[in-house]
């Protein structure tokens, strides 16, 4: 038996090939395998969210993604053939006020750059048929594309192999929801016509309803409802997707050249544990809903990004194995968010046919009437999966004394929510963004010396910043924030980095107008906060992270 400390990562998809490529971030050995011979060359998920670009950004691979693909930054709604909303993205103070539209195969193909970059590979049509776990770890029995089988025993293993999943199969864990009975087309076309390049259009009449994403090359990813699909899956042909779109299309257009003519069903599940273990359950292992609002990819790369830094800091012996149990506690709740809302929202859409005129007439209402500023933030945000937070995992926490004198305070990041911006700051004399700034694998420490604190005050909080980063090493880079120079006097050389804020926008948007004090996770997520900073919550707080 093949035995080593390398993480065995099955299913070489998008969720796969990030989890590979945060563990060796880290320096953790990783095998990836996956049973199919090659990318899958159909475009199939097609919209990477803002969320997804932030990780890729982090990962070094976002600008090809902005140079390959088509920035989408607003929707369109039509009700009845009248356009009855056109949105566009509202600012956000994120790196990418936008999603982008690009096909899952140039994704799979950009991380597995990444992968290399970082010495990694994918071993191509080697399965996964059995595996036998201990209190030491996984015996894993895979098979090669000769019939020849092998045994390797591994730490973890970690199954992104997808909804039919070996990994949990093989585990014997339950996937708890149901199947929407209905069948649907998908169709990558040509459309003449004046279609948007940048706004995905959504239309419902009385036949039923359809989708148009633009993708690169000038073509356009189209799916419907389709209620005479043959039983035996046979794709749709290109005069079946002619006839659905001279039904429901609100314009006159033609469908031509089609790359690939396709037939799916959904599935709205969500495994009821994430963890079986020493095996975990990744992406669509773990969780499948519907197209709408094009999440599960994202959600499957959010996972691996989640699972990934926490897994590396347990093999490291930098954390306890307890951190490893909040990857359930953190997602799980995002995918059953992710599956509700798909499915009513689907529902909606599919339910506006049968609809009686009243009804009809309340669904075009409510689509048209104008939204306050800041339900369209949220809104915005909630659909670029911007709006994640985390406020029950055990890493979370914050104290904060006189809660009533200090709510500027607690108007900032709270706990588990992300503490990404785009704004500009200066870094030791180096210009960056925030989010450039908070990008690596290391947790950070950010002191916020106050928008009017002292001299004096500022010497103490960089005592205390001292003290952490003594504790943490090279965990954590610590920084202290300051608003003019002159807070610092004379550049030290204890190993704090200075950050200076010179519009006083980063302390506002943190509360910090007095001092304050953050930790951020390497996923940009706030850990904990306080307020004033002290040492000692700091260190009960680093100690319940960290192996002490």
């Amino acid at each position: 038996m093949r035995s080593s400390a390398t993480v065995l990562v099955v299913g070489a998809s998008t969720t796969g090939l990030t989890m590979a490529c945060q563990l060796l971030r880290y320096g953790i050995p990783v095998r990836l395998v996956d049973k199919n011979t090659q990318i899958n060359p159909i475009v199939r998920a097609i919209g990477v969210h803002a969320r997804s670009l932030e990780i890729f950004d982090d990962l070094g691979i976002g600008e090809a993604f902005h140079d390959e693909g088509l920035i989408i930054n607003g929707r369109n709604i039509f009700v009845d053939g009248n356009l009855a909303l056109h949105s566009v993205w509202p600012d956000v103070n994120r790196p990418h006020p936008h999603d982008i539209a690009i096909g899952q195969n140039r994704t799979e193909a950009h991380l597995g750059d990444c992968l290399h970059r970082l010495g990694g590979t994918v071993e191509r049509q080697v399965e996964l048929i059995d595996l036998d776990q201990t209190m030491a770890g996984v015996r894993a029995t895979l098979r090669h594309a000769d019939g020849t089988t092998e045994t390797m025993g591994t730490p973890y293993l970690i199954g992104c192999d997808g909804a039919h999943s070996a990994v949990r199969q093989l585990n014997r864990l339950h996937f708890t929801g149901n199947a929407d009975p209905r069948s649907f087309m998908i169709a990558d076309v040509i459309l003449d016509g004046d279609l948007p390049r940048n706004a995905i259009s959504m239309a419902v009449n009385k036949v039923g309803f359809s989708f148009y994403t633009p993708i690169p090359n000038g073509r356009y990813q189209v799916a419907a409802e389709w209620p005479d699909a043959p039983p035996d899956d046979t794709p749709p042909t290109l005069e079946a997707v002619q006839d659905m779109l001279d039904k429901r299309a609100p314009w006159p257009t033609k469908a031509s050249d089609p790359e690939w003519l396709g037939h799916f069903r959904i599935d709205y599940r969500v495994a009821p544990s994430y963890r079986h273990g020493r095996s975990f359950l990744v992406g669509d292992a773990a969780h499948v809903h519907g197209p709408v609002g094009g999440r599960g990819m994202n959600c499957g790369i959010q996972d691996a990004y989640n699972l990934g830094f926490k897994l590396a800091l347990v093999l490291r012996g930098e954390a306890p194995g307890a951190l490893l149990d909040t990857y359930e506690r953190e997602r799980q709740p995002v995918a059953e968010a992710n599956v509700r809302w798909s499915q009513s929202t689907s529902g909606k859409l599919m339910e506006y046919q049968a609809m009686p005129d009243e009804a009809r007439t309340d669904f075009f209402m409510a689509v048209t009437t104008p939204k306050e500023p800041d339900v369209v933030i949220r809104q915005a945000l909630e659909a670029a999966e911007l709006a994640i937070a985390y406020p029950r995992s055990f890493i979370t926490k914050e104290d904060v004394e006189d809660r009533q004198r200090r709510n500027l305070f607690l108007s900032g990041p709270a706990p588990g929510t992300s503490a990404i911006r785009a704004l500009n700051i200066v870094v030791d004399g180096d210009p960056m963004t925030f989010a450039a700034y908070l990008a690596g694998i290391k947790f950070t420490v950010l002191g916020f010396a106050g928008i009017n604190g002292s001299a004096i005050e500022t010497a103490e909080l960089r005592s205390l910043l001292k003290g952490a980063a003594d504790r943490l090493d090279d965990l954590a880079q610590v920084a202290i924030t300051v608003t003019d120079m002159d807070q610092v006097g004379e550049r030290d050389t204890d190993g704090i980095s200075v950050l200076l804020d010179a519009s006083g926008e980063l302390h506002k948007i943190f509360g910090a107008h007095e001092a304050g004090l953050y930790v951020i996770r390497p996923d940009g997520h706030v850990g904990y906060r306080s307020q004033p900073p002290a040492m000692v919550p700091l260190r009960t707080y680093l100690d319940r992270v960290f192996c002490t």
